[in-house]
């Protein structure tokens, strides 16, 4: 059903050990208790949700984001907030009378110096306790505003001149020593970055590099003088940012200033991503800070000015948050979608990334119940169903009567309907109708909730009874019942995890877990982490309004009710991919494969296709396999089996039908290489080598020629290996080597008679030996050996750098026939190099899979 990711160490032998968690098989009457916590998802960052007041100033480096905010009656209460990013913890300075800016100093410990009521002050950070902050003359720092760059202090002080100094650490805490004064004019603003000093007296700005002004060699240049007038500076190394009434203005160094056509203009709009009355700006990175009159402090991108959808706010909408009456949250692979009445709310989890999908409401349509997949998102009125594609946001739609519950699977969208008792309508992520399944009676429908779990069973709740009945659907689309469960508390909302497990979500913040096994009950209880339950007020008491489960890791999702935060936690021992052990413990090193191994088929059952992408990540896709398919066991473990066929698949062990030895005895004792071949661990061919034994990281490659002893043989699907022993480089190694690298003579006497070198056309095919099945099809004029003529068709070898494809090409596919000489077969080799992943990938051609519900 969920198309499943995760993160393992890439290594190439896969041995697994059990390392999940392991399910408790107590008595039906046993129900156990516990408690989760359930921390931020997005916003991303705890600050993000922080109950800010009006801010006065803001801070952000790599270890601590601090802002100032004033709140409560008449903004009677005035707080410095730190936050350590390391511990995700908050401390706060409170009780003070005018807190402006703040900036962190680090020496041998780590200061907040911060302005109050026109004083410098200091905050011992690591010790947690104040600190003195003095002139060197131990007189007391009186100041408008300041600016800091790592190593000086540029000060604009009351009464209007302006000074730098060097900060250094004393006994009791932080000393300025003066180098330089002067007088700027009437209340000037002031900034730093690492060379130059900036100051602002009404609409003029004045630029001077730091040496020159402590120097006093040269004087102040203008750079502007128009129509606005700054309320606060900051500088980077390459840009000033001047916040005014207006909004914000960016000048660009170059040989001058330039005023840059990129702005922030101040806007009316109460949501996120508008400044209005603007009173602070900062820099972290590429980040632009500003502390906003709308209880908010937002993060705009330095250069483009644009919105980045980072903000501290707990209130307002906006383009990166989900709206406050959102009903719904749903998740799969890497798309976490929420459901409001206005929109769909899009998170990716590999990219961070943010979209949202407007809901028309034309002809009174209101979606209530929503599923998303793998390439689109679905909601449904009651009569009415809109697939949106994930990739473009259009939709199409489909009329259906009394819907009340959905869920997605393997491609599937499931919609209960209560039509005839019940019916589920089965559609395509676009939108066609695939089937309808009936059997579920009347009585299931009624206030009913759905949830389809990875093996395609459902489990449906019937309000009125606080039961679970669990269904199979046969090959005619009827539901059978197969199981009924009580839940103590009325749900709200179903979910399923890998193990096909029910999850059902109350009222009272409480999940109840069926097990299906067992069928043992658990409850849980959800609260709220430590940073969400006392700093962020207004949202402990609040009720958990729905949940997603994700069968690719253990991350469970959350929504409250009228609040514009995302929550997650990994408490519920959801079982998934993450928490069944993948742990590949051994490495695929060794000196030789083993003898023993056993291939299996499965009963109709699906199986996940294991990918390995970049970055060591298996993805985990769901197909369904023809019975006839066989597999090699590589492994077993807590209720799964890990499987190589063409690919690497994962099955629970419950659909694995009995299996056999995957060598059998040879009637051939000895073979030769042809060409060259590697040695592998299984019977299976890679392009990557991925298969391929290995002696202290390096491929185990046979020559041309190496005699061979055949210890057995093996069949995979139809193809044939011999398992060997051969010496190499004075070593035994034994391993898989694949039938058609290999001939049973070092010389084929009458063949080589015959031999001769011809040019097959773009388009020929290289057919196998038995089924004339295409091995490789030629997309230019190449060169081949032959080996004489019959019934049409020549057998011919394609020689590759990694060993010799034998089969037969058609007469005629032959362009053109000349005799060669043996110095011919160096350039034809030479040739057909470049050929060798492409014709390693095609040796066997891929077999199309027939689906079996």
């Amino acid at each position: 059903m969920k198309k499943l990711t995760t993160l393992f160490s890439f290594i190439l032998i896969f041995v697994l050990t059990i390392a999940g968690a392991i399910i408790n098989f107590a008595p039906k009457t046993v129900k156990a208790e516990s408690t989760v916590k359930l921390s931020l998802y997005s916003p991303i960052n705890d600050y993000e949700y922080f109950s800010i007041g009006t801010p006065k100033c803001v801070y952000e480096d790599e270890f601590y984001y601090i802002f100032a905010h004033t709140y409560g009656a008449n903004d009677a209460n005035k707080d410095l907030v730190i936050y350590d990013k390391a511990s995700k913890s908050y401390s706060i300075l409170n009780s003070l009378t005018d807190p402006t800016q703040a900036t962190v100093f680090y020496g041998e410990t780590a200061y907040l110096i911060y302005q109050d009521n026109h004083l410098l002050k200091a905050y011992d950070l690591l010790k947690s306790q104040h600190a003195d902050i003095t002139y060197q003359d131990d007189s007391p720092i009186t100041l408008n505003n300041f600016s800091y760059n790592g190593t000086h202090f540029l000060i604009a002080s009351v009464g209007g001149p302006i000074s730098i100094s060097e900060i250094s650490i004393t006994e009791n805490g932080v000393t300025l020593k003066k180098l330089k004064d002067y007088s700027a004019g009437n209340n000037p603003i002031v900034a730093l970055n690492e060379t130059d000093l900036y100051y602002s007296v009404g609409d003029e700005i004045y630029f001077i590099s730091i040496e020159n002004f402590i120097s006093g060699d040269k004087q102040a240049e203008k750079i502007y003088d128009d129509d606005f007038t700054p309320t606060h500076l900051v500088a980077s190394n390459d840009s000033l940012y001047a916040l005014h009434a207006n909004g914000v203005n960016r000048f660009i160094k170059n040989s001058g200033y330039i005023l840059s056509p990129n702005k922030i203009e101040n806007g009316t709009e109460d949501k996120l991503g508008v400044i209005q009355n603007a009173n602070y700006i900062a820099l972290y990175g590429n980040d632009l800070l500003i502390c906003n009159a709308t209880k908010t402090i937002q993060k705009f991108d330095r250069i483009t000015l644009q919105y980045t959808g980072v903000s501290t706010a707990t209130t307002q909408a906006s383009n990166e948050r989900i709206p406050y009456d959102s009903t719904q949250i749903d998740v799969y692979d890497k798309t976490v979608a929420v459901l409001s009445p206005s929109q769909i709310s899009l998170f990716n989890n590999e990219t961070n990334a943010f979209n949202k999908f407007a809901i028309s409401s034309t002809g009174g349509y209101t979606p209530i119940m929503m599923s998303v997949g793998k390439n689109s998102v679905a909601i449904s009125s009651a009569n009415e169903i809109r697939f949106y594609s994930l990739e473009n946001g259009t939709y199409t739609t489909a009329q259906s009567g009394n819907l009340i519950a959905c869920d997605y699977r393997d491609g599937k969208y499931y919609f209960l309907s209560m039509n005839n008792s019940g019916e589920v309508y089965v559609y395509s992520e676009n939108g066609a109708l695939l089937s309808t399944i009936t059997g579920l009676g009347g009585t299931y429908a009624h206030g009913a909730l759905l949830t389809v779990d990875v093996d395609g069973y459902m489990s449906v709740y019937a309000g009125n009874e606080k039961k679970i009945y669990r269904f199979k659907v046969n090959e005619l689309n009827q539901a059978t019942l197969l199981d009924e469960y009580a839940l103590e508390l009325v749900s709200k909302e179903l979910s399923t995890d890998l193990d096909g497990n029910i999850y059902s979500l109350s009222d009272g913040n409480e999940i109840e877990k069926i097990t299906i096994k067992t069928g043992e009950v658990t409850k849980t209880t959800l609260t709220l982490d430590g940073n969400l339950s006392e700093i962020y007020t207004g949202i402990t008491n609040q009720t958990v309004k729905s949940f997603a489960l994700n069968y690719d890791n253990d991350e469970v999702y959350f929504i409250l009710n009228g609040q514009s935060l995302v929550l997650k936690t990994t408490g519920l021992d959801n079982r998934s991919i993450t928490n069944i052990s993948g742990a590949l413990s051994a490495v695929l090193n060794g000196e030789n494969a083993s003898l023993t191994g056993e291939k299996v088929c499965l009963t109709g059952k699906n199986v996940y296709r294991v990918e390995i992408g970049e970055s060591d990540v298996f993805t985990y896709d769901y197909r369904t396999v023809a019975s006839s398919e066989e597999y090699l066991i590589l492994g077993s473990f807590d209720g799964y089996t890990l499987l190589l066929s063409d690919e690497l698949y994962l099955a629970k062990n419950e659909d694995i039908a009995n299996g056999e030895s995957i060598i059998k005895a040879s009637q051939k004792t000895k073979l030769f290489v042809s060409g060259g071949v590697n040695l592998y661990y299984y019977p299976v061919l890679s392009v990557d080598n991925r298969y391929s034994l290995k002696d202290n990281g390096e491929t185990v490659r046979l020559s041309n020629g190496d005699e061979l002893t055949v210890l057995g043989e093996a069949t995979l699907n139809g193809n044939k290996f011999y398992y060997v022993s051969a010496m190499v480089d004075g070593v035994e190694k034994c391993g898989f080597a694949p039938e058609n690298f290999l001939r049973d003579s070092l010389t084929q006497h009458e063949e080589h008679l015959n031999l001769k070198y011809l040019t097959v056309k773009t388009g020929g095919r290289l057919l196998s030996d038995d089924k004339m099945t295409c091995l490789y099809e030629f997309t230019k004029d190449t060169v081949v050996r032959t080996f004489g003529e019959e019934n049409g068709y020549l057998k011919a070898e394609l020689i590759t750098a990694d060993g010799v494809i034998s089969g037969y090409i058609a007469v005629t596919d032959i362009l053109k026939t000349e005799d060669s000489t043996v110095k011919n077969a160096v350039i034809i080799l030479v040739i057909t190099i470049e050929l060798t992943a492409t014709a390693l990938y095609l040796i066997f051609k891929k077999k199309e899979y027939i689906v079996i519900d």
